[in-house]
């Protein structure tokens, strides 16, 4: 009897040791699993050819210089301000939206495809503004011909980044309403709540954009479910679209994309 009881008191305290080492690479690895593009994976954009794209510098805080391109746009035609997914910049919007004739600035966060830094959510969040500051600084850009696209994680930076300015419209690809619920799903065995940093909560700053929005997510994302889509679109106020793309996974079909935007800039009042 009593040797049964060592070996279960003996059990408990391994499955305890191996749940606090789960739950410890969790806490000390949480940047990595947020951010995969961190470092490792895409070369610069530097390193892609981009018809009718110029290297751009943008300073930002800590001393960072972030390195990436834009493309001018045709005339009339509006400027898109990209801000990528956690995998890094997706070169084939700059290529698809310039044959458009839309103007491209996409400038990779810091850590990512060869900038420096080390990403969180209030250093990306801060980056991004000084990319828009840019954006209608140096670059000359009007805002009323600026729209600002967040595809994935960066549907939380562009929300974050664009409240409260006078962009043309904001456009959502594959957005979230929290990457710590949908995190809390993935992880169930692990008090997500408690240990992640960068909660990344677009629900609650959505309904200070205060201009047109247009939401685009697939009904089949299995990276971010269409719920959460649907509640980060239920929260935003003001003028605003959602497209639910039949049987779409997260990587939206580019020309899909580029029709959705096109019809839902020439639907809004003239600026």
């Amino acid at each position: 009897m009593r040797r049964a009881r060592t070996l279960i008191l003996w059990l408990i305290g391994v499955a305890a040791a191996l749940y606090a080492l789960v739950v410890g690479a969790f806490w000390l690895g949480q940047e990595r699993l947020l951010y995969p593009g961190w470092s490792v994976g895409l070369p610069p954009l530097s390193a892609y050819e981009t018809p009718g794209a110029v290297p751009v510098e943008v300073p930002v805080s800590g001393g960072i210089v972030l390195r990436g391109l834009y493309r001018a746009a045709d005339p009339d035609a509006p400027t898109l301000v990209v801000f990528h997914g956690n995998g890094g910049h997706d070169a084939r919007k700059l290529w698809a939206f310039g044959a458009h004739g839309w103007g491209t600035l996409m400038v990779p966060y810091r850590g990512f495809s060869g900038n420096p830094g080390r990403p969180s959510q209030a250093a990306l969040v801060a980056d991004a503004r000084a990319v828009l500051d840019f954006a209608t600084g140096p670059l000359g850009l009007s805002p009323d011909d600026v729209v600002v696209y967040g595809e994935s994680l960066g549907s939380g930076v562009a929300v974050r980044a664009a409240a409260g300015g006078p962009w043309r419209a904001v456009v959502l690809e594959a957005p979230y309403a929290a990457v710590v619920d949908r995190a809390a799903q993935l992880f169930p065995w692990v008090p997500v709540r408690l240990l992640l940093r960068d909660r990344w909560r677009s629900v609650d700053h959505v309904a200070a954009l205060g201009v047109p929005l247009l939401v685009l997510h697939g009904t089949d994302d299995p990276i971010m479910p269409i719920a959460q889509g649907r509640r980060l679109f239920e929260a935003a106020s003001g003028p605003k679209r959602a497209v639910w793309i039949e049987g779409a996974g997260h990587q939206l079909p580019p020309l899909r994309v580029m029709e959705e935007i096109e019809r839902f800039l020439a639907d809004l009042p003239a600026a």
